[in-house]
């Protein structure tokens, strides 16, 4: 397995998975009403939806990958990815320590990843000092943000009957979880907006080197969203103090510092498509 493929997918699909949204909303009421199964279910419908996006990428591949499609592809996906970090960071309510923070560890994930390249047999090494300093970097900042969120003015939470407004649609819940996982994935501009553009650069950049990276990225992806809506229907089931507001908000930003990483990357490598 690719396992650099496997952890990008899977960093992207949990920062999108993570963020508020109509998934969230209906993972929470139905996991109220029908229990941890039907979070199992929403996902696979979710799943299922995805899978089909990443089969019409594959399909348009030849278009696609030429040079100036796939710059473009990286130029918005890159400015996707700021976008999400900036409304991640919104979300978490970061104050200015935060944003430093962030700032700061998406510079010490930066050097952690080039002390990260490969040999003549293709073999990932590690130059040990460098990815020294970006791994006590990040852990560092990890600490701070921790303690930033601790520290913060605390906002009230919202309460949970915000959710219930995904259960207004009577039709809707006539689908049962996994319809409600595709149509609600479906239904979400987001999602669409997502796969044209971050998603689409994960999946021409696995083409470039065979349809197996695909299945990993693909597999990545799902894996990020059966351990975020696992963990959310988790904490509905045995009590929402196992994921407190405060852990929440910190995994929002640490989130959002690999975003702040990984997005100037993206238009780079698009800049030079293009050029």
């Amino acid at each position: 397995m690719d396992w650099s493929s496997f952890g990008y997918s899977f960093v992207f699909g949990l920062s999108g998975a993570m963020m508020p949204g109509p998934l969230l909303a209906v993972t929470i009421t139905e996991t109220l009403k029908r229990g941890f199964w039907a979070v199992v279910w929403i996902v696979c419908g979710h799943s299922v939806l995805e899978l089909g996006a990443v089969v019409l990428l594959m399909q348009t591949g030849e278009l696609a990958a030429k040079e100036i499609v796939a710059g473009l592809v990286g130029v918005i996906g890159g400015a996707v990815l700021l976008w999400m970090t900036f409304g991640m960071l919104k979300q978490a309510q970061a104050t200015g320590h935060v944003w430093k923070a962030v700032a700061c560890m998406a510079i010490f994930f930066h050097i952690l990843m080039l002390s990260i390249s490969m040999d003549t047999h293709g073999l990932l090494i590690t130059h040990n000092f460098w990815a020294l300093i970006g791994s006590i970097g990040i852990f560092a900042c990890g600490a701070w943000l921790w303690f930033a969120f601790q520290f913060a003015s605390k906002q009230e939470e919202a309460e949970q009957d915000e959710y219930a407004l995904a259960n207004s649609n009577t039709r809707m819940q006539k689908l049962g979880p996994f319809g409600l996982g595709i149509v609600i994935s479906l239904a979400n501009p987001y999602w669409t907006f997502w796969w044209l553009t971050i998603g689409a650069k994960l999946v021409l950049d696995a083409l470039t080197r065979d349809t197996a990276a695909v299945g990993t990225v693909y597999v990545g992806h799902i894996a990020s969203d059966f351990a975020w809506y696992g963990l959310v229907g988790a904490a509905v089931v045995l009590g929402r103090s196992i994921l407190s507001s405060h852990l929440y908000r910190w995994m929002l930003a640490v989130c959002a510092a690999i975003l702040l990483r990984c997005g100037p990357y993206f238009i780079y490598t698009g800049i030079r498509f293009l050029t």
